[in-house]
Protein backbone atom coordinates (compact mmCIF):
# COMPACT_ATOMS: atom_id res chain seq x y z
CA UNK A 1 0.00 0.00 0.00
CA UNK A 2 1.00 3.63 -0.45
CA UNK A 3 1.27 5.12 3.03
CA UNK A 4 -0.68 8.36 3.05
CA UNK A 5 0.34 11.69 4.53
CA UNK A 6 -1.88 13.61 6.92
CA UNK A 7 -1.59 16.84 8.86
CA UNK A 8 -0.54 17.03 12.49
CA UNK A 9 -3.98 18.37 13.36
CA UNK A 10 -5.83 15.55 11.60
CA UNK A 11 -3.56 13.06 13.35
CA UNK A 12 -4.45 14.49 16.74
CA UNK A 13 -1.10 16.15 17.42
CA UNK A 14 -0.68 19.66 18.85
CA UNK A 15 1.44 21.53 16.30
CA UNK A 16 3.22 23.96 18.67
CA UNK A 17 4.31 21.06 20.89
CA UNK A 18 5.64 19.07 17.91
CA UNK A 19 7.47 22.14 16.62
CA UNK A 20 9.08 22.54 20.06
CA UNK A 21 10.30 18.95 19.82
CA UNK A 22 11.78 19.58 16.39
CA UNK A 23 13.61 22.70 17.56
CA UNK A 24 14.98 20.70 20.49
CA UNK A 25 16.28 17.93 18.23
CA UNK A 26 17.63 20.34 15.62
CA UNK A 27 19.76 21.95 18.31
CA UNK A 28 21.82 18.74 18.49
CA UNK A 29 22.74 19.15 14.82
CA UNK A 30 23.38 22.88 15.11
CA UNK A 31 25.76 22.21 18.02
CA UNK A 32 27.71 19.60 16.02
CA UNK A 33 26.63 16.73 18.27
CA UNK A 34 25.03 14.61 15.54
CA UNK A 35 25.34 14.83 11.74
CA UNK A 36 21.61 14.95 11.12
CA UNK A 37 18.45 13.02 11.82
CA UNK A 38 15.17 11.78 10.41
CA UNK A 39 12.03 11.64 12.55
CA UNK A 40 8.83 9.97 11.39
CA UNK A 41 5.56 9.98 13.32
CA UNK A 42 2.48 8.08 12.14
CA UNK A 43 -1.05 7.73 13.51
CA UNK A 44 -2.98 4.71 12.25
CA UNK A 45 -1.64 4.26 8.70
CA UNK A 46 -0.93 7.90 7.90
CA UNK A 47 2.36 9.77 8.28
CA UNK A 48 1.77 12.94 10.26
CA UNK A 49 5.41 14.02 10.40
CA UNK A 50 8.42 13.28 8.25
CA UNK A 51 11.22 15.63 9.24
CA UNK A 52 14.83 15.59 8.03
CA UNK A 53 17.45 17.95 9.41
CA UNK A 54 21.19 18.21 8.94
CA UNK A 55 23.10 15.85 6.67
CA UNK A 56 23.47 12.12 6.27
CA UNK A 57 27.22 12.78 6.16
CA UNK A 58 28.74 16.25 6.72
CA UNK A 59 32.14 15.09 5.41
CA UNK A 60 30.75 14.27 1.97
CA UNK A 61 27.88 16.80 2.23
CA UNK A 62 25.41 13.99 1.52
CA UNK A 63 21.83 15.09 2.24
CA UNK A 64 19.27 13.03 4.12
CA UNK A 65 16.56 11.78 1.75
CA UNK A 66 13.90 9.11 1.74
CA UNK A 67 16.56 6.82 0.23
CA UNK A 68 19.16 7.26 2.99
CA UNK A 69 20.38 3.92 4.30
CA UNK A 70 21.08 3.60 8.03
CA UNK A 71 22.93 0.94 9.98
CA UNK A 72 20.08 -0.01 12.27
CA UNK A 73 22.21 -2.31 14.45
CA UNK A 74 19.96 -3.72 17.21
CA UNK A 75 16.76 -2.64 15.49
CA UNK A 76 17.60 -5.82 13.55
CA UNK A 77 16.61 -7.79 16.65
CA UNK A 78 12.80 -7.42 16.41
CA UNK A 79 12.97 -8.53 12.76
CA UNK A 80 15.02 -11.63 13.59
CA UNK A 81 12.75 -12.41 16.53
CA UNK A 82 9.67 -12.17 14.32
CA UNK A 83 11.31 -14.59 11.88
CA UNK A 84 11.86 -17.15 14.63
CA UNK A 85 8.24 -16.78 15.69
CA UNK A 86 7.20 -17.59 12.13
CA UNK A 87 8.99 -20.92 12.48
CA UNK A 88 7.25 -21.50 15.80
CA UNK A 89 3.89 -20.86 14.13
CA UNK A 90 4.84 -23.43 11.50
CA UNK A 91 5.41 -26.03 14.21
CA UNK A 92 9.14 -26.28 13.52
CA UNK A 93 10.31 -25.08 16.93
CA UNK A 94 8.81 -24.61 20.39
CA UNK A 95 9.66 -21.69 22.67
CA UNK A 96 10.39 -24.18 25.46
CA UNK A 97 12.80 -26.25 23.37
CA UNK A 98 16.40 -26.47 24.59
CA UNK A 99 18.64 -24.60 22.16
CA UNK A 100 21.01 -27.58 22.31
CA UNK A 101 18.43 -29.64 20.40
CA UNK A 102 19.32 -27.51 17.35
CA UNK A 103 22.83 -26.22 18.15
CA UNK A 104 24.79 -29.05 19.82
CA UNK A 105 27.39 -26.74 21.40
CA UNK A 106 24.64 -25.51 23.74
CA UNK A 107 24.26 -28.98 25.28
CA UNK A 108 25.62 -29.15 28.84
CA UNK A 109 26.47 -25.45 28.89
CA UNK A 110 28.49 -24.04 31.80
CA UNK A 111 28.05 -20.99 34.05
CA UNK A 112 31.07 -18.85 34.86
CA UNK A 113 31.70 -18.68 38.62
CA UNK A 114 35.01 -16.83 38.86
CA UNK A 115 38.68 -17.14 38.08
CA UNK A 116 40.29 -15.00 35.40
CA UNK A 117 40.36 -14.69 31.64
CA UNK A 118 43.39 -17.03 31.68
CA UNK A 119 41.76 -19.58 34.00
CA UNK A 120 37.99 -19.07 34.13
CA UNK A 121 36.07 -21.28 36.56
CA UNK A 122 32.76 -22.89 35.68
CA UNK A 123 29.95 -25.10 36.98
CA UNK A 124 27.15 -26.83 35.05
CA UNK A 125 24.03 -24.73 34.41
CA UNK A 126 21.05 -25.90 36.44
CA UNK A 127 18.81 -25.91 33.36
CA UNK A 128 19.30 -25.67 29.59
CA UNK A 129 19.16 -22.49 27.57
CA UNK A 130 15.73 -22.51 25.95
CA UNK A 131 14.48 -20.63 22.91
CA UNK A 132 12.46 -18.18 24.97
CA UNK A 133 15.54 -17.35 27.03
CA UNK A 134 17.24 -16.14 23.85
CA UNK A 135 14.27 -14.03 22.77
CA UNK A 136 14.04 -12.35 26.19
CA UNK A 137 17.79 -11.90 26.94
CA UNK A 138 17.50 -14.12 30.00
CA UNK A 139 19.83 -16.83 28.62
CA UNK A 140 22.89 -15.64 30.53
CA UNK A 141 24.82 -14.59 27.42
CA UNK A 142 26.49 -11.16 27.21
CA UNK A 143 28.22 -8.56 25.02
CA UNK A 144 31.93 -7.82 25.19
CA UNK A 145 31.30 -4.08 25.12
CA UNK A 146 29.54 -4.20 28.50
CA UNK A 147 33.02 -4.24 30.09
CA UNK A 148 31.60 -5.50 33.38
CA UNK A 149 32.64 -9.13 33.87
CA UNK A 150 35.28 -11.74 33.11
CA UNK A 151 32.93 -13.19 30.51
CA UNK A 152 32.68 -9.81 28.78
CA UNK A 153 36.47 -9.80 28.54
CA UNK A 154 36.48 -13.34 27.15
CA UNK A 155 34.02 -12.21 24.48
CA UNK A 156 36.32 -9.36 23.51
CA UNK A 157 39.20 -11.80 23.20
CA UNK A 158 37.48 -14.64 21.40
CA UNK A 159 34.08 -13.58 20.03
CA UNK A 160 33.95 -9.81 19.59
CA UNK A 161 31.25 -8.87 17.12
CA UNK A 162 33.27 -5.72 16.36
CA UNK A 163 36.36 -7.62 15.16
CA UNK A 164 35.30 -10.80 13.41
CA UNK A 165 37.49 -12.66 10.90
CA UNK A 166 36.09 -12.48 7.38
CA UNK A 167 36.09 -16.28 7.06
CA UNK A 168 34.22 -16.98 10.33
CA UNK A 169 30.72 -18.42 9.86
CA UNK A 170 27.73 -17.58 12.04
CA UNK A 171 27.64 -21.19 13.19
CA UNK A 172 31.28 -21.04 14.31
CA UNK A 173 30.70 -17.75 16.12
CA UNK A 174 27.67 -19.10 17.99
CA UNK A 175 29.69 -22.17 19.01
CA UNK A 176 32.26 -19.80 20.53
CA UNK A 177 29.53 -18.14 22.59
CA UNK A 178 28.48 -21.53 23.92
CA UNK A 179 32.04 -22.57 24.71
CA UNK A 180 32.65 -19.37 26.71
CA UNK A 181 29.68 -20.14 28.95
CA UNK A 182 27.04 -18.06 30.72
CA UNK A 183 26.94 -15.27 33.29
CA UNK A 184 24.08 -16.90 35.20
CA UNK A 185 21.65 -19.79 34.99
CA UNK A 186 19.11 -19.38 32.18
CA UNK A 187 16.00 -17.54 33.32
CA UNK A 188 17.67 -16.19 36.47
CA UNK A 189 18.60 -12.70 35.30
CA UNK A 190 18.35 -10.21 32.44
CA UNK A 191 21.45 -9.23 30.47
CA UNK A 192 21.39 -7.61 27.05
CA UNK A 193 23.41 -9.90 24.84
CA UNK A 194 24.29 -11.70 21.64
CA UNK A 195 21.23 -13.91 22.20
CA UNK A 196 19.51 -12.67 19.04
CA UNK A 197 22.57 -13.63 17.00
CA UNK A 198 22.01 -17.14 18.33
CA UNK A 199 18.36 -16.79 17.27
CA UNK A 200 19.63 -15.98 13.78
CA UNK A 201 21.62 -19.20 13.76
CA UNK A 202 18.57 -21.11 14.98
CA UNK A 203 16.66 -19.77 11.98
CA UNK A 204 19.39 -21.04 9.67
CA UNK A 205 19.47 -24.49 11.24
CA UNK A 206 15.70 -24.91 11.35
CA UNK A 207 14.90 -23.42 7.94
CA UNK A 208 17.94 -24.74 6.07
CA UNK A 209 18.51 -21.27 4.61
CA UNK A 210 21.05 -18.54 5.26
CA UNK A 211 19.57 -15.91 7.56
CA UNK A 212 19.70 -13.20 4.88
CA UNK A 213 17.85 -15.47 2.46
CA UNK A 214 15.18 -16.36 4.99
CA UNK A 215 14.52 -12.74 5.98
CA UNK A 216 14.39 -11.62 2.36
CA UNK A 217 11.89 -14.29 1.32
CA UNK A 218 9.69 -14.38 4.42
CA UNK A 219 9.69 -10.79 5.70
CA UNK A 220 11.29 -8.22 3.38
CA UNK A 221 9.70 -9.23 0.07
CA UNK A 222 6.18 -9.78 1.50
CA UNK A 223 6.30 -6.40 3.24
CA UNK A 224 7.86 -4.55 0.31
CA UNK A 225 11.00 -3.70 2.31
CA UNK A 226 13.07 -3.27 -0.85
CA UNK A 227 16.09 -1.59 0.75
CA UNK A 228 16.62 -3.65 3.92
CA UNK A 229 19.67 -5.87 3.64
CA UNK A 230 22.79 -7.27 5.29
CA UNK A 231 24.86 -6.22 2.27
CA UNK A 232 24.53 -3.01 0.28
CA UNK A 233 25.07 -3.20 -3.48
CA UNK A 234 28.24 -1.41 -4.55
CA UNK A 235 26.29 1.10 -6.66
CA UNK A 236 24.11 2.02 -3.66
CA UNK A 237 26.89 2.89 -1.21
CA UNK A 238 26.37 6.60 -1.84
CA UNK A 239 23.04 6.27 -0.03
CA UNK A 240 24.64 5.06 3.24
CA UNK A 241 24.89 7.69 5.95
CA UNK A 242 28.25 8.42 7.54
CA UNK A 243 28.87 6.71 10.88
CA UNK A 244 30.01 8.96 13.72
CA UNK A 245 31.40 8.45 17.23
CA UNK A 246 30.74 10.86 20.07
CA UNK A 247 33.96 12.46 21.28
CA UNK A 248 34.90 14.33 24.44
CA UNK A 249 33.38 17.76 24.59
CA UNK A 250 30.20 16.56 22.85
CA UNK A 251 31.81 16.54 19.43
CA UNK A 252 31.77 13.74 16.86
CA UNK A 253 34.32 11.89 14.78
CA UNK A 254 33.58 10.11 11.50
CA UNK A 255 34.39 6.41 11.50
CA UNK A 256 35.60 4.44 8.49
CA UNK A 257 36.99 5.47 5.14
CA UNK A 258 35.59 7.77 2.46
CA UNK A 259 33.50 4.92 0.99
CA UNK A 260 31.05 3.22 3.39
CA UNK A 261 31.40 -0.48 4.06
CA UNK A 262 29.03 -2.82 2.24
CA UNK A 263 28.40 -4.90 5.35
CA UNK A 264 28.16 -4.04 9.04
CA UNK A 265 29.57 -7.49 9.97
CA UNK A 266 31.13 -10.20 7.79
CA UNK A 267 28.34 -12.64 8.80
CA UNK A 268 24.56 -12.21 8.94
CA UNK A 269 24.26 -11.04 12.55
CA UNK A 270 20.62 -11.39 13.55
CA UNK A 271 21.24 -9.08 16.48
CA UNK A 272 22.56 -6.11 14.58
CA UNK A 273 23.64 -6.43 10.96
CA UNK A 274 20.95 -4.81 8.82
CA UNK A 275 20.83 -1.61 6.82
CA UNK A 276 17.41 -0.07 6.27
CA UNK A 277 15.61 3.11 5.29
CA UNK A 278 13.06 4.91 7.41
CA UNK A 279 10.27 3.94 4.97
CA UNK A 280 11.26 0.29 4.91
CA UNK A 281 11.34 0.12 8.68
CA UNK A 282 7.95 1.83 8.83
CA UNK A 283 6.49 -1.09 6.87
CA UNK A 284 7.80 -3.52 9.49
CA UNK A 285 6.46 -1.27 12.25
CA UNK A 286 3.01 -1.04 10.65
CA UNK A 287 2.93 -4.82 10.30
CA UNK A 288 3.40 -5.07 14.07
CA UNK A 289 0.86 -2.31 14.70
CA UNK A 290 -1.64 -4.28 12.62
CA UNK A 291 -0.84 -7.41 14.65
CA UNK A 292 1.03 -9.30 11.99
CA UNK A 293 -0.27 -8.31 8.56
CA UNK A 294 0.20 -5.50 6.04
CA UNK A 295 -1.20 -5.10 2.53
CA UNK A 296 -2.64 -8.59 2.64
CA UNK A 297 0.69 -10.18 3.55
CA UNK A 298 0.48 -12.12 6.79
CA UNK A 299 3.87 -12.24 8.52
CA UNK A 300 2.61 -13.39 11.92
CA UNK A 301 -0.73 -14.22 13.47
CA UNK A 302 -2.40 -11.53 15.62
CA UNK A 303 -2.08 -13.56 18.82
CA UNK A 304 1.60 -14.19 18.06
CA UNK A 305 2.23 -10.44 17.92
CA UNK A 306 0.28 -10.08 21.17
CA UNK A 307 2.56 -12.71 22.72
CA UNK A 308 5.66 -11.05 21.28
CA UNK A 309 4.72 -7.71 22.82
CA UNK A 310 3.85 -9.04 26.30
CA UNK A 311 6.34 -8.98 29.17
CA UNK A 312 7.89 -12.47 29.46
CA UNK A 313 10.33 -11.82 32.30
CA UNK A 314 9.99 -14.27 35.22
CA UNK A 315 7.27 -13.21 37.62
CA UNK A 316 6.36 -10.27 35.42
CA UNK A 317 9.43 -8.45 36.70
CA UNK A 318 10.87 -5.26 35.30
CA UNK A 319 14.09 -5.76 33.35
CA UNK A 320 15.97 -3.40 35.65
CA UNK A 321 15.09 -5.58 38.65
CA UNK A 322 16.62 -8.65 36.97
CA UNK A 323 19.78 -6.91 35.72
CA UNK A 324 22.90 -8.36 37.30
CA UNK A 325 25.19 -5.73 35.81
CA UNK A 326 24.83 -2.07 34.88
CA UNK A 327 24.58 -0.04 32.75
CA UNK A 328 21.99 -1.73 30.54
CA UNK A 329 19.80 -0.35 27.74
CA UNK A 330 16.73 -0.61 29.99
CA UNK A 331 17.57 1.64 32.92
CA UNK A 332 14.18 2.63 34.32
CA UNK A 333 11.33 0.83 36.13
CA UNK A 334 8.05 -0.01 34.46
CA UNK A 335 9.64 -1.80 31.49
CA UNK A 336 9.77 -5.52 30.86
CA UNK A 337 10.84 -7.48 27.82
CA UNK A 338 8.82 -9.51 25.36
CA UNK A 339 10.02 -11.75 22.54
CA UNK A 340 12.45 -9.35 20.90
CA UNK A 341 11.12 -5.97 22.07
CA UNK A 342 10.95 -3.97 25.27
CA UNK A 343 7.47 -3.52 26.72
CA UNK A 344 6.11 -0.75 28.92
CA UNK A 345 4.21 -2.45 31.73
CA UNK A 346 3.73 0.56 34.00
CA UNK A 347 4.03 3.99 32.41
CA UNK A 348 3.71 5.74 35.77
CA UNK A 349 6.71 3.85 37.14
CA UNK A 350 8.83 4.83 34.13
CA UNK A 351 8.20 8.57 34.74
CA UNK A 352 8.98 9.10 31.07
CA UNK A 353 5.71 10.09 29.36
CA UNK A 354 5.63 6.57 27.93
CA UNK A 355 2.36 4.74 27.33
CA UNK A 356 1.13 1.48 28.83
CA UNK A 357 1.48 -1.34 26.30
CA UNK A 358 4.05 0.56 24.25
CA UNK A 359 6.85 -1.54 22.77
CA UNK A 360 9.97 -1.00 20.67
CA UNK A 361 13.76 -1.01 20.64
CA UNK A 362 16.81 0.92 19.47
CA UNK A 363 20.22 0.46 17.88
CA UNK A 364 23.86 1.18 18.69
CA UNK A 365 24.01 4.17 16.33
CA UNK A 366 21.20 5.94 18.29
CA UNK A 367 18.33 4.81 16.05
CA UNK A 368 15.12 3.83 17.82
CA UNK A 369 11.44 3.12 17.32
CA UNK A 370 8.37 2.62 19.45
CA UNK A 371 4.76 1.68 18.87
CA UNK A 372 1.87 2.60 21.18
CA UNK A 373 -0.96 0.32 20.02
CA UNK A 374 -3.75 1.88 22.10
CA UNK A 375 -3.02 5.26 20.51
CA UNK A 376 -2.19 3.84 17.07
CA UNK A 377 1.07 5.77 17.31
CA UNK A 378 4.31 4.76 15.55
CA UNK A 379 7.57 6.68 15.87
CA UNK A 380 10.93 6.07 14.15
CA UNK A 381 14.09 8.08 14.76
CA UNK A 382 17.18 7.65 12.59
CA UNK A 383 20.68 9.05 12.96
CA UNK A 384 24.19 7.49 12.93
CA UNK A 385 25.96 8.30 16.21
CA UNK A 386 27.71 5.72 18.42
CA UNK A 387 27.10 4.90 21.24
CA UNK A 388 23.34 4.82 21.70
CA UNK A 389 23.87 6.10 25.24
CA UNK A 390 25.55 9.30 23.97
CA UNK A 391 22.32 11.25 24.34
CA UNK A 392 18.86 10.32 25.62
CA UNK A 393 17.07 10.79 22.29
CA UNK A 394 14.36 8.22 22.97
CA UNK A 395 13.62 9.68 26.39
CA UNK A 396 13.48 13.22 25.02
CA UNK A 397 11.23 12.31 22.09
CA UNK A 398 8.83 10.68 24.54
CA UNK A 399 8.94 13.64 26.90
CA UNK A 400 8.03 16.13 24.18
CA UNK A 401 5.94 14.09 21.72
CA UNK A 402 3.53 12.20 23.98
CA UNK A 403 2.17 15.47 25.46
CA UNK A 404 1.42 16.57 21.89
CA UNK A 405 -1.28 13.90 21.56
CA UNK A 406 -4.70 15.54 21.62
CA UNK A 407 -6.73 12.41 20.86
Amino acid sequence: MTIEMTSLEEAGLHRPQVEALLRHMEAYVDAGKIPGFALLVARDDAIALRHYYGLADPVTQTPITDATLYRIYSMTKPITSAALLQLAEAGLVDLQDPVGDYIPSFHNIQVLTGGSTLEPEYRPAIEPVRVWHLLTHTAGLTYGFHNQTILDALYRQHASELNLPDDLTLGELVDRYAQLGLLFDPGHGWNYSVATDVVGRLIEVISGRRLSEYLRAEIFEPLGMVDTTFEVDADQLGRVGGLYLRTEGDGMHRLGGPVPERRVFPVDMGGGGLYSTIDDYLRFVLMLLHRGSLDGSRILGPRTVDLMTTNHLPGGADAIDLCRYHPQPIDEPGKGFGLGVSVVTNAAAAKNFSLDGEFGWGGMASTNFFIAPHDQLSVIFMTQLIPSSAYAFGHEIHRMLIPALTS
